[in-house]
């Protein structure tokens, strides 16, 4: 019986000593694809990081151009008023003096009526 008891004894030995080695591998394995993701996940987050970079550059540089656009388009907005205003007060001077001026192009929008220097006879 004591043979049989040690035979028994040494097969859960070797029983628990395989399973000791496959858990070893098993764990090592884990531990293994524990460092590979992590190494993923750094990788990954630094991407993220240089897309966010990216990003807010290209919104600086898109902020930065409208607004040039919009100082630009306030200039011409002044500058078509200015002018505007003042091929008005020339045409008017040249009607108080007499002279026809020809009709201003329409994209001009000048609706400034040519006064008629007729004499009126009442």
């Amino acid at each position: 019986m004591n043979a049989m008891f040690d035979s028994t004894l040494a097969t859960l030995a070797a029983m628990f000593s395989g399973l000791g080695v496959v858990m070893y591998y098993w764990r090592k394995a884990d531990v293994e694809n524990i460092k590979q993701l992590r190494s993923e996940i750094e990788d990954l987050r630094a991407k993220q990081a240089e897309q966010e970079s990216r990003h807010e550059q290209q919104l600086a540089d898109m902020y930065a151009r409208a607004r040039s656009r919009d100082e630009q388009i306030d200039f011409l907005d002044r500058w078509r008023l200015t002018a505007r205003v003042y091929i008005a007060v020339l045409r008017g001077i040249a009607a108080d003096r007499g002279i026809e001026t020809p009709d201003p192009p329409e994209v001009l929008q000048l609706s400034l009526p040519v006064p008629d220097h007729t004499p009126d006879h009442d």
